[in-house]
């Protein structure tokens, strides 16, 4: 009798220690997980990606008409504006082929050819309204941004072109555009690009480079990149 009440005693003492044991556990286990949800916002602050805001407007060649584009895609009559730019340009010969007396010979075509030209404008900060504000005040914490133009100084349509923007950040980013608009001859647009986790005080790089991969056959290739220094301090 005394020894099935010893065995029952022993077997409720071991009963015992396995709760205290698997409390235990899950004590620690949910230390764990408390410090770990602490210690996200931090590793997100140090590993997440740059906010990159992209605004545009565009000037076209013809007219003094500009087209502001927040989300970088140009409304529909714009967008037939451009199309315009794959159409033959100047005026329709009434030539028939019948030489004229006295007439010269017509002068040789000049050569085809597209140049797209990058150039930074300002440099400054996005204000809490999500405005591009210019100065050379700028402060670790604000959104940096600038604004930059490209023109084609060629004398035919760019065709599709795209751009890259090497940004200061942490991580190191850089900026992909998506697929523009082709450019006519002397069309313009301005770019204002802001983006947020700055590197670090002192002088930031920022680098544009327009047609990155050299799709676009251009007369010049050496306009394309265009660098400039943002001043940030405490």
């Amino acid at each position: 009798m005394d020894d099935k009440k010893d065995q029952g005693i022993e077997g409720l003492k071991d009963k015992i220690i396995k709760i205290l044991a698997a409390v235990g556990l899950l004590a620690v286990f949910f230390g764990v997980g408390v410090g770990l949800f602490k210690a996200l916002p931090k590793i997100g602050r140090v590993a997440g990606s740059a906010a990159v805001f992209l605004s545009s407007q565009f000037f076209p060649s013809d007219s003094s008409t500009t087209t502001n584009d927040g989300d970088n895609e140009r409304n529909a009559n714009n967008a037939d504006t451009q199309s315009k730019a794959v159409k033959p340009s100047g005026k329709p010969s009434n030539d028939t082929g019948a030489a004229s007396a006295g007439a010269s010979a017509p002068a040789p075509a000049a050569s085809s050819f597209v140049d797209l030209t990058a150039r930074v404008l300002k440099t400054g900060i996005m204000d809490a309204a999500g405005q591009f504000v210019a100065t050379s005040s700028v402060r670790f914490g604000n959104r940096i941004a600038f604004q930059f133009e490209v023109i084609n100084l060629g004398n035919i349509s760019s065709g599709p072109w795209i751009f890259n923007a090497v940004l200061p950040t942490i991580p190191n980013h850089i900026f992909g555009s998506d697929t523009q608009l082709a450019l006519r001859p002397r069309d313009k647009v301005v770019y204002t690009l802001g983006f947020d986790n700055i590197r670090d005080i002192g002088n930031q790089e920022i680098v544009v480079n327009v047609d990155p991969t050299n799709s676009i056959k251009e007369s010049d290739e050496n306009n394309n990149i265009v660098k400039t220094t943002v001043s940030v301090s405490q």
